[in-house]
C-alpha cells in the first residue's frame, strides 16, 4: 500500500516535461549579390524563476534573443547563428535560464533575386 502510495505521488514528478521549440531554421540559400552583411552580433534572452518554478520578468526565447541581434546590427536575417544554453541553479530559491546567440548580421538589397 505504501509503495503504490509513493508511486502514485512520485509519478506526476517524473512524467511531467516541458516542452520547448525553436524558430524554424531556414535551408535557403541566397547569392551573395542578394544581401550585404552588416557586421557580427550577438545577443541574450533570459528569465529567473522563484523557487525554480515562478517565472520573474518576461519570457525568454530563441527568437527573442535573434531579434536582439537582428535589431542591434540593423539588418534583416541572421546566418552563421550558434546558439548556447546556460542555467544557473540556486537551489532552491532561484534558478536563471539565458540563450545566448552569436552570427552574422545580413541586409538584403532591394530588387535582388534571392535564390542562386
Amino acid at each position: 500500500m505504501k509503495a503504490n502510495l509513493l508511486i502514485i505521488l512520485v509519478a506526476p514528478f517524473l512524467l511531467a516535461g516541458c516542452a520547448h521549440v525553436t524558430p524554424a531554421v531556414s535551408s535557403m540559400s541566397f547569392s551573395p549579390e542578394a544581401m550585404e552583411v552588416m557586421g557580427v552580433g550577438s545577443g541574450e534572452s533570459s528569465q529567473t524563476y522563484l523557487f525554480c518554478f515562478i517565472p520573474v520578468g518576461p519570457a525568454y526565447s530563441t527568437l527573442n534573443a535573434v531579434k536582439g541581434v537582428v535589431e542591434t546590427g540593423k539588418g534583416d536575417a541572421l546566418i552563421n547563428t550558434v546558439a548556447e544554453h546556460e542555467t544557473f541553479w540556486a537551489m532552491p530559491f532561484m534558478c536563471r535560464h539565458t540563450i545566448r546567440v552569436n552570427g552574422t548580421v545580413i541586409k538584403f538589397k532591394k530588387n535582388s533575386p534571392p535564390l542562386k
